[in-house]
């Protein structure tokens, strides 16, 4: 399954960052494209802010990218 793959892939590196994995879905869009979604959480219980998001997608990316685990999938 591709969400599990993606989690082995990005899970370690987000846990160094302090954020757990809440929920990964891959699902096709409405224009017949494939989409990600990545829901996380902080570890220390915080509610997730913009901050949060934008460096963990930046984390994510990078990491997704040279696995190209989505185009693979």
């Amino acid at each position: 399954m591709i969400e599990r793959k993606i989690e082995r892939k990005i899970g370690p590196s987000l846990n160094e960052m302090g954020y757990e994995i809440f929920r990964i879905k891959v699902y096709k869009n409405s224009n017949k494209k494939t989409s990600l979604q990545i829901m996380i959480e902080n570890k220390n219980g915080n509610p997730i802010n913009l901050t949060d998001c934008s460096k963990a997608s930046k984390r994510i990316s990078v990491l997704l990218d040279v696995e190209e685990l989505i185009k693979n999938s």
